[in-house]
C-alpha cells in the first residue's frame, strides 16, 4: 500500500543475536574441536577409572545426572574446559 525508502517487501538486513548460557553450554573453534575429539576416548577411560575406584562417587554422579542436570552439565562443561585449557 505504501512504499518509503524503495524497499517495497524486500529485507533489508537481518541481526540474530543467540546467547548460549556459559554454565552448561560450551562454544567451541574446529580446532578445540578436534582436540577434544582427540582426548575424548582418554577422558573416557580416566573417568571409568576414578568411577570405579569410588563407588560412591559414581553413585552420587547417577543421582545428580537424573536430580539435577544442569549441576551435572556444568560439571562436564567444567572438565571439557580443564582438558582443553580453556579458562
Amino acid at each position: 500500500m505504501f512504499e518509503w525508502g524503495g524497499q517495497a517487501n524486500q529485507l533489508v538486513s537481518q541481526h540474530v543475536t543467540l546467547e548460549v548460557p556459559e554454565k552448561t553450554w560450551l562454544v567451541l573453534t574446529q580446532a578445540q574441536i578436534e582436540k577434544l575429539q582427540k582426548l575424548a576416548p582418554q577422558m573416557q577411560k580416566e573417568q571409568e577409572a576414578a568411577l570405579k575406584a569410588n563407588p560412591q562417587e559414581a553413585l552420587a554422579m547417577e543421582k545428580m545426572k537424573t536430580q539435577d542436570p544442569q549441576a551435572y552439565a556444568a560439571l562436564q562443561v567444567t572438565q571439557i574446559k580443564k582438558a582443553l585449557g580453556i579458562n
